[in-house]
């Protein structure tokens, strides 16, 4: 939206959002009944977001992203959103960031007209997480084969680590969409991981060594949605279910993507893809 308007896109931090003492007040999960409620600013809840508000008014449009204590903002008009960004000043103690840069283990990247999304210092820590900063690269997530002798098949010693790493691994899709497939596959083994089972994930890893630079572009276009699908049929040697992938374009941009295992066995192909 910010990009096809050529509108700026401000980002806020909150000050002391998380406070750890013991607290002794009474704390309200809902507003209880009888209370007063605060004004309406106008704003109104994305369905398909929750972190997204939405302000429309005879002064332009604002759009307000909220994740716990960071903020971006943007809209058609710069006299409201200073107007907002003064009123938010006088109730929380915030500090302006300028132009989104970083935000939440994402990278920003003004290059000319386009933003550039990566996720390298993620990678990184996630590496020196896994102790292998230093491996050595490879040219795909996924390996032609699996694994398959008789170590491979003991459980994993340290299955918190797998389950980390695979943490780590599904937030790097979000700039890394050719990950989704590879993550998926290592996501049905977390109640009892096997050795076998690491060494698939490290290959991801190794994998991402070769590709800290890769990311999402998002440049100006029209606001067309075009989507592609595909299926194959009986992928997975142990249940014989197959594996459905899409992919999202609004314009030139992809917003929304998958890989996921289909929840029945199907008998075709053509019923694999239906």
């Amino acid at each position: 939206m910010a990009l096809h308007h050529q509108w700026s896109i401000k980002q806020l931090d909150i000050f002391n959002a998380f406070l750890h003492r013991k607290v002794e007040d009474e704390v309200y999960m809902l507003q209880p009944l009888g209370f007063i409620q605060y004004p309406n600013q106008g704003f109104t809840n994305s369905q398909s977001d929750t972190s997204l508000f939405v302000y429309h008014s005879s002064a332009g449009l604002m759009l307000l992203v909220v994740y716990v204590d960071d903020i971006l903002i943007t809209g058609s008009n710069s006299s409201p959103i200073s107007h907002l960004i003064t009123q938010m000043h006088q109730v929380f103690s915030m500090k302006e960031l300028g132009s989104v840069s970083y935000f939440w283990g994402i990278s920003v990247e003004c290059q000319g007209a386009d933003y550039f999304l990566t996720q390298a210092k993620y990678a990184t820590k996630l590496l020196h997480k896994a102790g292998l900063v230093d491996c050595k690269p490879c040219s795909t997530p996924l390996a032609l084969k699996p694994p398959s002798t008789s170590h491979d098949s003991l459980p994993f010693s340290n299955p918190s680590l797998y389950h980390s790493i695979i943490g780590g691994l599904h937030y790097l899709t979000l700039t890394h969409p050719d990950l989704s497939l590879a993550v998926n596959q290592a996501c049905q083994f977390m109640h009892l991981p096997t050795n076998g089972h690491f060494q698939l994930v490290k290959r991801s890893l190794h994998y991402i060594k070769g590709t800290f630079h890769h990311g999402l572009r998002f440049t100006s276009g029209p606001f067309s949605i075009h989507a592609f699908f595909d299926a194959n049929w009986a992928g997975d040697c142990l249940d014989r279910k197959s594996t459905s992938g899409y992919c999202v374009f609004l314009g030139p941009n992809l917003i929304s993507w998958s890989a996921k295992k289909q929840a029945t066995i199907s008998r075709s192909s053509t019923e694999a893809e239906y």
